[in-house]
């Protein structure tokens, strides 16, 4: 019996340690053309899809993911709007995968938060899913442009319960809405940002502060919030640069690594030198902490 017992038992050890060995290798195979998907449906509604580009010797051990988030005040804009970013990514960054994402937009029958957090929330999982089809490893950096960084901070802040992102790259986002900057702000174009979600959602500042607070991604930061990386123009009256400096005095509070970039000469939009300039120092910095 004992001998019939010790061989079952050398079986079953050499059977576990094949299911190891294959598990193992359909982990890190390793994909050897680029590929490129449009329009990669993650839901029913029509605005949820996203773009991919898969490099080269890539493996799911191994390559990390960018995801950009366009910008639009939450009611417009398309993924289209960052293809520049894509391109460039591609071109002088081909060591990662690249998702060029489209979420929901808002309108007066449907409010923007928690809608596209849980868009993002749902592209991730598909990715996740997808990770051995694709050659992804699930780690990310986010990068964002005004409504679009917004989303990406507050996504990476507040919903990222499995620390998968570990760079945030913030261009003209929205950090605290609850800033004199908007609050006390006598430029019209700097109170369309706060009217927009007063409009959007129904509630204005002071009728529900908590609300305002808890989209704001300055209050989700903590120790374990991601590096960030910020670009703001000095004369922007969407964005002030003050929600920059906000958001780097609380980042650098909790010791989150971060870097802080102001244009004093642009607005909401840079030119094409600082736009480069932006991108170069974007990359660096996500070569850095995504590595």
């Amino acid at each position: 019996m004992k001998k019939k017992y010790f061989l079952y038992l050398f079986i079953f050890v050499i059977f576990l340690s094949s299911c190891e060995d294959t598990n193992s290798e359909k982990e890190t195979t390793t994909f050897e053309q680029e590929k490129e998907l449009q329009d990669v449906a993650y839901g029913d509604d029509p605005q949820q899809k996203y773009d991919i580009y898969l490099p080269k010797q890539r493996s799911s051990a191994k390559t990390k993911v960018v995801v950009l988030v366009h910008g639009g005040a939450w009611v417009e804009g398309d993924k289209a709007d960052m293809n520049g970013i894509y391109d460039y990514l591609k071109t002088f960054a081909p060591e990662y995968a690249v998702v060029n994402i489209n979420y929901r937009l808002a309108n007066f029958t449907r409010e923007p938060f928690p809608m596209q957090i849980d868009d993002i929330k749902s592209i991730v999982e598909d990715l996740k899913n997808k990770s051995q089809e694709y050659g992804i490893l699930n780690q990310y950096a986010f990068v964002g442009v005004s409504a679009g960084a917004h989303l990406s901070m507050l996504y990476s802040y507040k919903y990222d319960t499995e620390n998968q992102v570990k760079v945030v790259c913030d261009v003209v986002g929205p950090t605290d809405f609850l800033h004199s900057s908007y609050t006390n702000s006598p430029n019209p174009e700097t109170q369309q940002i706060a009217l927009a979600i007063q409009l959007l959602t129904g509630k204005t500042v002071e009728n529900d502060a908590t609300y305002f607070e808890n989209i704001s991604p300055k209050y989700a930061i903590n120790s374990q919030s991601p590096p960030t990386i910020m670009f703001y123009g000095g004369i922007d009256r969407l964005v002030p640069f003050q929600q920059g400096e906000v958001l780097k005095e609380t980042l650098s509070q909790f010791n989150v690594t971060n870097e802080y970039y102001i244009y004093p000469e642009e607005g909401h939009g840079f030119n094409e030198a600082n736009i480069l300039d932006a991108l170069e120092k974007s990359t660096a910095f996500i070569r850095t902490h995504l590595k």
